[in-house]
């Protein structure tokens, strides 16, 4: 068989949804098992961001935090910008969804649960099925592309076990529900994209509008699908009435559900559309006094060797070192764990740094360079391509402007890994022999760590 025949039968196989295959089922069943496990041995105040407090028992109280905001929620009925300010309150500003469906699970589960501290900790139901609806429609994604079981397992074992999708899934903030509907954006308009049908973009509509309502730097996601939408309106000359119609009905829905909550707060109370909770200049955080060099280019060893002398892993201020370091660890940086969890967080670094440069150039050669040649459509590459950059830049632009250690989380482009493992995975089939051994022990390697990094946070 010719490369060419090849090539065209394995795009045949890439269908809407990923193929019955008992290792890829597996594979997808660790992981939800593993998420499950680390919901159940942790609590809502470990390894959390901004949370704040909550006290069911305590009665109303306004205070600052991710719980608060949904425990005010719960107890009130509405929202918190319905009453004051949202930006008068730490971390109220955020769009209002994944706050107002853990209050409403609150109330659905209170009618079960009397014990109030059990009640409270009962929230991260909301991450981990987000979590597990997540890695569902990422492998989904890995089916629509071309590329054989082999490689689909591949990158279906990075979604299943990266570390820093096993802590969103037990993350009581919006970054997990932010990610999934960024997930289901990139689903759906593959979908759209290879055929352009009613459904599919009612569906995105309500996937980009939720989205934004959920976390707002999933607006980011316009400028990709954008661009895909362009491309096939330039290709389907025959049916751009249809198409243009379509985008109607995409800015109909999509627009009212992403802007009600921010254009209410800009009339009401005179917030400006893009609001961003800024820690102040004496911050322990800020770094905006270290040259951009170091902060943006090449590390300062001195900061490194400084960090391991004080038994430290982070709170650096090189960002590529901080995107490494956050990707699996967040932001724990081991200053109280003991010599072996040291050792175990960066045999976990180096574990995943390899394979992250190595996904890289992957994505680069699957995407840009020889797309054809693997038989990935057109279309796809500019949305993934496109999600990497896009993403990226915004990143790299929110770190310049926020110049706190905290900016610089992975947590922010964690959909990087979408386009990266899906270009590891398309690339894998056509490796020789040695390099795909060295690439699965690569995974394996890090899976293996990855569990046993999980296991270690429970224990303790």
């Amino acid at each position: 068989m010719d490369k060419t025949a090849g090539r065209k039968k394995m795009a045949g196989r890439a269908g809407g949804s990923a193929r019955k295959d008992a290792g890829l089922l597996t594979i997808a069943g660790a992981g939800i098992l593993l998420r499950f496990f680390y919901c159940l041995f942790s609590t809502i105040y470990e390894r959390q961001y901004d949370i704040g407090e909550i006290d069911l028992a305590a009665g109303h109280t306004v205070s600052g935090g991710h719980l608060a905001y949904i425990q005010y929620v719960y107890e009130s009925g509405h929202l918190p910008c319905m009453d004051f300010d949202p930006t008068s309150v730490y971390q109220f500003n955020h769009p209002p969804l994944h706050y107002a469906v853990s209050a409403l699970w609150l109330r659905f589960a209170s009618l079960f649960i009397g014990n109030t501290a059990v009640l409270e900790e009962s929230i991260q139901i909301i991450p981990f099925i987000s979590s597990v609806l997540t890695l569902v429609f990422l492998i989904r994604i890995l089916g629509l592309l071309p590329m054989d079981r082999r490689g689909e397992r591949l990158a279906a074992a990075v979604f299943a076990f990266h570390p820093a999708l096993i802590l969103l899934s037990g993350s009581v903030n919006n970054d997990g529900g932010g990610l999934l509907f960024t997930v289901l954006i990139l689903y759906e308009t593959m979908r759209w994209c290879r055929a352009q049908e009613w459904r599919t973009i009612v569906f995105l509509a309500l996937w980009f509008g939720l989205g934004v309502m959920t976390k707002q730097n999933v607006a980011e996601m316009a400028l990709p699908v954008g661009a895909a939408f362009l491309y096939i309106f330039a290709k389907q000359a025959g049916r751009r009435r249809k198409i243009v119609s379509q985008w109607a009905v995409f800015l109909l829905i999509a627009c009212p559900l992403s802007l009600w909550f921010y254009l209410y707060n800009y009339v009401r109370w005179r917030v400006p559309l893009v609001w961003v909770y800024t820690l102040p200049e004496d911050s322990w955080q800020y770094v905006g006094n270290v040259p951009a060099v170091y902060r943006f280019l090449l590390p300062d060893c001195s900061e490194l060797v400084s960090n391991l002398r004080q038994g430290r892993i982070g709170c650096g201020y090189n960002t590529w070192i901080q995107i490494f370091r956050t990707s699996v660890l967040g932001e724990w940086d081991m200053a109280g764990a003991g010599r072996t969890v040291k050792i175990l967080a960066l045999l976990l670094m180096a574990a995943g740094a390899l394979p992250a440069v190595i996904s890289f150039i992957a994505m680069l050669d699957a995407l840009l360079v020889r797309g054809v040649h693997y038989g990935v459509r057109r279309y796809d590459r500019i949305l993934l391509l496109l999600t990497y950059a896009v993403t990226m830049l915004f990143y790299l632009k929110f770190v310049y402007d926020y110049p706190q250690q905290c900016s610089m989380n992975f947590r922010y482009i964690t959909v990087t890994l979408v386009p990266t493992a899906a270009g590891a995975g398309i690339v894998y089939g056509s490796m020789k022999k040695p390099l795909r051994v060295f690439a699965a022990l690569l995974t394996a390697v890090f899976a293996f760590l990855s569990v046993l990094m999980t296991a270690v946070w429970c224990a303790m």
